[in-house]
């Protein structure tokens, strides 16, 4: 197993290590990790950064998917409120837009020697976000992204693999049972595809874990009921989210009034509801690693939010010794 640290071109991941991808490089070496899964922003430099360093991307993940990938401008602009707006979320008006921009970083992957790339097999709306009453069911987002995916990669340099996440929203890819991965994999035409794993959004699907005892072993008991669909699983988002109770209570709440403003002010609204659930903590408990005597990935990122190096390291390092048994300390410390 490759064993990986999510980054991305923020300013302010950046600035955590300190703008200078040598420096990167070093905290791999000193904590034990083979590279980055990068989740590319902006503009960059990237001939500026060291073969190997990458080993995944993260494609972009647009929620709000339909009525752009459908061209429904009148609910675009429901949305959105202008064109203006759409363009610049979108980076165009149209789908070519769309399937421009998944192209480009696709040519990066390729750039970057990357082995692999990830894409949510997920939609949301403003209006389903907090009452998960979302009016589609998970089949036609896995119709509508292997469209999009079939599109993409039906002309692209890129030769990696093609590896599907799951989301916790039902509607879209939750990857709990054997019949959801079956369906994926046969719709996505690409040869080299199989399942990125996120944890974090298994224990969100479930409101009942009151620890991460709890789910733990509701995850390895999601994973066994797989069967022999546990081969496609072939890298793991590492990470966990004890949001039950959020959940719980949002769920049981009328949904807030819609941030006043722009579109952005709705979508920073959405994100902070969002990021309550999806909390990218470490895994304290050993149990853990127990994960890994049921699937044989070929990639484990520890994807984290942080905001200091100082989190960073505390994080990676608590899960790093919860996972001793597969991902040795490189000091040899406990």
């Amino acid at each position: 197993m490759k064993f990986t640290l999510n980054i991305s071109t923020h300013p302010g991941d950046l600035a955590i290590i300190d703008h200078d991808w040598a420096s990167a490089r070093q905290l791999l070496r000193d904590e034990g990790f083979d590279g980055y899964e990068l989740y590319p922003v902006g503009n960059q430099p990237w001939e500026s950064i060291p073969d190997g360093t990458i080993v995944g991307l993260h494609l972009r993940f647009y929620p709000i998917l339909a009525p752009f990938w459908n061209g429904d401008r009148a609910r675009l602009i429901e949305i959105f409120d202008n064109d203006e707006t759409i363009a610049m979320f979108y980076g165009g008006l149209t789908r070519d837009a769309m399937i421009a921009d998944y192209r480009k970083q696709l040519a990066l992957a390729h750039q970057l020697g990357c082995s692999y790339v990830v894409f949510h097999l997920a939609q949301s709306e403003f209006e389903n976000i907090y009452d998960w009453q979302f009016p589609w069911e998970w089949r036609e987002t896995i119709d509508l992204c292997a469209e999009i995916l079939n599109e993409v990669f039906a002309d692209t340099s890129y030769t990696g693999e093609l590896l599907l996440e799951n989301l916790w929203w039902p509607g879209s890819f939750r990857a709990l049972n054997a019949q959801e991965i079956a369906y994926a994999l046969e719709r996505v035409s690409y040869p080299r595809s199989g399942i990125m794993l996120d944890t974090g959004h298994i224990f969100s699907t479930n409101q009942r874990i009151a620890s991460e005892a709890d789910g733990i072993a509701y995850l390895l008991e999601t994973v066994q009921t797989l069967g022999a669909m546990r081969k496609a699983i072939r890298g793991v988002h590492l990470t966990r989210s004890l949001s039950a109770d959020y959940v719980t209570q949002t769920l049981a709440a009328p949904s807030p009034a819609p941030a006043a403003g722009t579109f952005w002010d709705r979508y920073r609204q959405a994100i902070d509801h969002v990021r309550q659930i999806d909390q990218h903590d470490a895994f304290a408990d050993p149990s853990i690693a127990g994960l890994f005597d049921l699937i044989d990935a070929d990639y484990v990122t520890y994807e984290f939010t942080y905001s200091s190096l100082q989190e960073w390291l505390e994080k990676m390092r608590r899960q790093r010794r919860a996972m001793a048994r597969v991902h040795a300390d490189p000091k040899g410390t406990s």
